[in-house]
């Protein structure tokens, strides 16, 4: 499943820069609805086509009201990313979807989510973050990148020290670590998993792509958003 999750991420971000050069993709991904309303950040140099499968599956489990925010430059700071996730929630409950959001944060993603919690005042309008294999603590991986988000991710940089996120850092909102027993972006796999109040949520056979693809995994993540 990861070596189709590769390529299939691979081949659904190229089309989605093609295609959204002829028509912009909806920033709703479904009906507004009763229920919270779910935003998808996606991780390094990908956008939210990764997302449509998952989003398919949410919606066939009753999570309708879906969002998903495009960070862009890819090369731009994890900083910049945050304001971008801040403006896009701002956007959300501005529609009328409520007083809180849930989050989900892939990869990269997750971290821009726990830098908008911790230092730009996220946490008290998202109920749960879920962060599917996220370096919260870096990733050696992040050597082989380029720009400043990658450079940022480099275990023991200037962000990672300063982020130093922890669950307990963000009292009004739960945080799930979705985890992959064979991650091979997250290095160490440790790195995901930040410990007790979070609730670790750890797939035995799934990689680093396999996250966005699993039934099982969106069937937790549906789970997790039930009222």
């Amino acid at each position: 499943m990861e070596c189709y999750a590769c390529i299939a991420f691979q081949i659904l971000s190229a089309a989605y820069l093609v295609l959204s050069i002829a028509r912009p993709f909806p920033r709703c991904y479904g009906e507004r609805g009763p229920r919270r309303p779910l935003l998808l950040v996606h991780g390094y140099m990908n956008n939210p086509a990764v997302f449509w499968l998952l989003i398919a599956r949410l919606r066939g489990m009753g999570v309708t009201d879906i969002h998903a925010v495009t960070l862009f430059p890819p090369w731009s700071s994890m900083e910049v990313f945050a304001s971008q996730v801040s403006k896009a929630v701002e956007g959300i409950l501005r529609g009328g979807s409520g007083e809180k959001v849930d989050i989900l944060g892939h990869s990269m993603g997750g971290a821009v989510v726990a830098y908008y919690l911790k230092f730009l005042g996220g946490s008290k309008k998202t109920r749960n973050f879920l962060a599917a294999g996220t370096p919260f603590r870096g990733t050696h991986l992040a050597y082989l990148g380029s720009g400043r988000c990658a450079f940022q991710m480099t275990p023991f940089s200037r962000f990672i020290r300063r982020l130093d996120f922890e669950p307990g850092d963000v009292p009004a909102t739960t945080v799930y670590c979705l985890r992959a027993a064979f991650d091979e972006y997250v290095l160490p796999n440790r790195s995901a998993f930040l410990g007790p109040p979070g609730v670790d949520l750890r797939f035995a056979h799934l990689g680093h792509g396999g996250l966005l693809l699993s039934r099982k995994s969106a069937a937790q993540i549906a789970k997790v958003l039930a009222p």
